[in-house]
């Protein structure tokens, strides 16, 4: 447990860094890859007790990730992919938690085991195709996008992620043109407007590129990877003052980032900290986390129902209202 702990600590510096990966398709939503209910692809080779006690691990282990219980987690995904060899989700799903803590070699290795016991397993082969996109393995992630776009050759989703790689590998005219059918089909995506401006701007568009970004600031404030490309972009323009401005708002999103994180370990560590849940809620709320943000608030108010500050978090969610400031910070 010491270990695991020590390791979530370790990608708290990651945590902090620009991911430019912001905003990306739902194959990052564990709860969506890993839906309660979902039919599990086994065979006839284990028996129906065995299946039945599979199943209920993995459910189990889909309910604990869901509480940011990731340690329990784990432990029930095994027990499920132990009890049935057959099924990748258990797999899948420890793939998902070593992502969460940044630990992407294990993460890597879970996808492909998932993938072992089932080569057509879409939310791996998603996953695993972003995760190799962090990793720098980009013709490897082009190999398994490729692959989905054969299978599914109108979906946006491959379209933005051979776009980033082209991106990546220089390859600014054929991401440009990817971005551009991705924008054309998913026009209120603020992911699609930003990283079609990083086309543009790099293209020397800056005009093009502007627009973008201001366009993705517009769909999504809390964006913080368009915060940070718009002041980047002001700034070689000369327009200084504007650009300090946007760079505060990313840097105080990256903060509340970073503080998310923080939060999230120390409640790995007493998942029932009512302190900690009322903290993840308000910072999960500032980023524009809403769905997070009540997650965190409905386990508080298992714990707590009647604590004030449960209250005003229901009511701030109900309202859209911000939070004043926590005394503590």
């Amino acid at each position: 447990m010491l270990i695991f702990f020590a390791s979530f600590s370790a990608g708290l510096a990651s945590a902090a860094a620009v991911r430019h990966v912001q905003g990306r398709k739902q194959a990052n939503n564990t709860r969506q890859d890993l839906r309660p209910g979902a039919v599990s692809p086994t065979g006839g080779r284990v028996d129906a007790a065995r299946l039945a006690e599979a199943e209920s691990e993995f459910q189990k282990g889909v309910t604990l990730l869901a509480e940011d219980r990731s340690a329990e987690a784990m432990e029930a995904f095994r027990r499920a992919a132990q009890l049935d060899p057959s099924d990748p989700r258990p797999h899948h799903g420890l793939g998902k938690i070593h992502a969460q803590l940044f630990l992407n070699d294990q993460a890597e290795a879970a996808y492909r085991k998932a993938l072992e016991v089932d080569p057509s397993f879409r939310p791996s082969l998603e996953s695993l195709a972003m995760l190799l996109y962090e990793k720098g393995k980009h013709e490897d992630a082009i190999a398994i996008l490729q692959q989905l776009e054969r299978d599914t050759p109108q979906d946006p989703f491959v379209w933005g992620e051979l776009a980033i790689n082209a991106l990546a590998l220089g390859k600014k005219a054929e991401a440009t043109a990817l971005l551009e059918k991705y924008r054309a089909a998913k026009p209120e995506d603020a992911w699609g407007h930003v990283h079609l401006g990083k086309a543009y701007a790099d293209s020397g568009k800056l005009a093009e590129a502007e627009a973008e970004y201001r366009r993705s600031i517009e769909l999504d404030r809390n964006l913080q990877i368009a915060q940070h490309w718009l002041s980047q972009l002001l700034v070689s323009t000369g327009r200084q003052v504007e650009a300090a401005q946007h760079a505060q708002i990313y840097r105080r999103m990256r903060q509340l980032s970073t503080d998310e994180q923080q939060i999230r370990m120390a409640l790995q560590r007493n998942p029932d900290d009512l302190n900690g849940l009322v903290k993840l809620a308000r910072v999960q709320f500032l980023l524009g986390k809403r769905k997070d943000c009540r997650s965190a608030v409905t386990r508080a108010k298992a714990i707590a129902p009647q604590d004030p500050r449960v209250v005003e978090l229901e009511g701030m969610l109900e309202k859209g209202v911000p939070p004043p400031r926590d005394p503590s910070r």
